[in-house]
C-alpha cells in the first residue's frame, strides 16, 4: 500500500462526499509478504497522515457521514485492522496512540472464543474498546 501526494485541486462534491479507507491485516509478519507491510512501511504511513493534512475519523464516524449526507473534511482517510492480529495490534497501537490517530479493528467471533491463537481473544477485545481511539467491528464469525 503506497501514499501518493495529492496536488492541489477545487474540491468537488465528490470529493466532500467520500473518504478512503487503509485497511491493514499484517503489519512487521515476513511470512505472509502478501497480507503485510513492513513496521517502517507502516510507520511512514502514520507519518505522512499526519504530516499531509490529512484529516483521520473514526470509521464510524466516516459511515455516520455518508449515510447522513454529510460533507467530509478533504482527504478524510480511515485507518483499519482486518483480523484483530495480536503482533500487528502490538505494533500498531503504541505508534497509532501516540501520533492520536483513530482505528477500527475488525475481528471474528470465532477467533475470539479461542479458534486462533493469532488473534485476539474477547477479553483482548475488551481490554482493547478501552483505548479512546480504538472502535471495534465484527467479521463473519468464520473469518479466518
Amino acid at each position: 500500500m503506497l501514499l501518493a501526494p495529492c496536488y492541489a485541486h477545487a474540491a468537488t462534491d465528490s470529493d466532500l462526499a467520500s473518504a478512503v479507507i487503509f485497511v491493514y491485516q499484517r503489519i512487521g509478519d515476513d511470512s505472509l509478504p502478501q497480507s503485510s507491510i513492513s513496521l517502517d512501511r507502516f510507520k511512514e504511513h502514520i507519518k505522512e497522515l499526519k504530516t499531509g493534512g490529512y484529516n483521520v475519523l473514526p470509521l464510524p464516524k466516516i459511515i455516520d457521514a455518508l449515510k447522513d449526507g454529510e460533507t467530509l473534511p478533504q482527504k478524510t482517510v480511515g485507518i483499519t485492522f482486518e483480523g484483530a492480529h495480536i503482533a500487528t495490534l502490538a505494533a500498531a497501537m503504541p505508534l497509532l496512540d501516540e501520533a492520536e490517530l483513530p482505528f477500527t479493528v475488525f475481528y471474528s467471533s470465532d477467533a475470539a472464543d479461542g479458534g486462533s491463537p493469532s488473534q485476539m481473544t474477547w477479553k483482548q477485545l475488551k481490554d482493547l474498546k478501552k483505548d479512546r481511539l480504538a472502535t471495534l467491528g465484527v467479521l463473519p464469525s468464520a473469518y479466518a
